[in-house]
C-alpha cells in the first residue's frame, strides 16, 4: 500500500503504511528494518520532510549497529553494518537537511573510506605529458547516463567544457538508453557501453 499511494502521490499516506511495516518487523530482522527504514525516508524527503527523514535513517543506522553486535560481530561505524545503498540514502538525506555542513562533509568522508577499504588502495596514473597547453583527456563512469539528475548535471559540464581543450569519454554502465543518453553521447568525444563488463574488464577500458 505503501508504494500505491507513493505512486499516486498521496506522501503522507505512503509513510504511514511504511511505518506500519517498519513497526511490524521484529528488531531481529535487519534487512526488512533497513528496507522500510529508507521507505520511510523516501516518503518523508517527497514531502519536503528531509530533517525528519534523516532522523528516521539515523535510526536504522543505531539499530543495525545495535544488532551487528549482538551477534558479536562488532562495528566500528554505523556504516559498516549496513549495504552501500543504504548509506547512499542517508547521504542523499543528508544533502537536504538542516544538519551542519561540517557533519554533512564528515559523514560523506567517512563513506568515502568505506568504499576506500572495499576498492582497494588509489592508484595513481602516471602522467606522461606534462604540457600544461595539452589536450586534457577526462572521463565520466557512471550507471545514471540516462533521464536521471546525475545525467542532467553532466549534460551541462558538458556544454560548457572547451572542447579543443578537453576531449572526453563517457562510460556507460547503464543497459538502457533513452533520450537523455543520446543527448550526453552527442556532447561527448567517445563513449563506451560498459554495464555488462566486469570491475576488472571496465578497469581495462578506462
Amino acid at each position: 500500500m505503501g508504494i500505491i499511494f507513493e505512486k499516486m502521490g498521496r506522501y503522507a499516506s505512503s509513510a504511514d503504511y511504511f511505518q506500519s511495516a517498519l513497526n511490524a518487523h521484529p528488531p531481529a530482522d535487519t534487512a526488512m528494518v533497513l528496507a522500510s527504514t529508507a521507505s520511510v525516508s523516501a516518503a518523508l524527503l517527497l514531502l519536503g520532510e528531509a530533517d525528519e527523514a534523516v532522523e528516521v535513517l539515523e535510526g536504522g543506522l543505531l539499530k543495525a549497529a545495535a544488532a551487528s553486535n549482538a551477534m558479536g560481530m562488532p562495528v566500528q561505524s554505523p556504516f559498516d553494518a549496513v549495504d552501500p545503498t543504504f548509506v547512499q540514502s542517508y547521504l542523499f538525506a543528508l544533502n537536504m537537511s538542516s544538519k551542519p555542513r561540517d557533519e554533512v562533509s564528515n559523514a560523506h568522508l567517512s563513506f568515502g573510506k568505506l568504499v576506500r577499504k572495499v576498492v582497494g588502495p588509489l592508484v595513481r596514473c602516471a602522467v606522461k605529458d606534462k604540457d600544461p597547453s595539452r589536450r586534457l583527456k577526462v572521463g565520466y563512469l557512471s550507471g545514471d547516463l540516462c533521464k536521471h539528475v546525475v545525467a542532467d548535471c553532466l549534460e551541462g559540464v558538458l556544454r560548457a567544457r572547451d572542447r579543443e581543450m578537453q576531449h572526453v569519454t563517457c562510460y556507460q554502465r547503464n543497459f538502457d538508453d533513452d533520450a537523455q543518453t543520446e543527448m550526453l553521447r552527442s556532447l561527448s568525444d567517445d563513449w563506451v557501453k560498459c554495464a555488462d563488463l566486469s570491475p576488472s574488464q571496465v578497469g581495462i577500458c578506462l
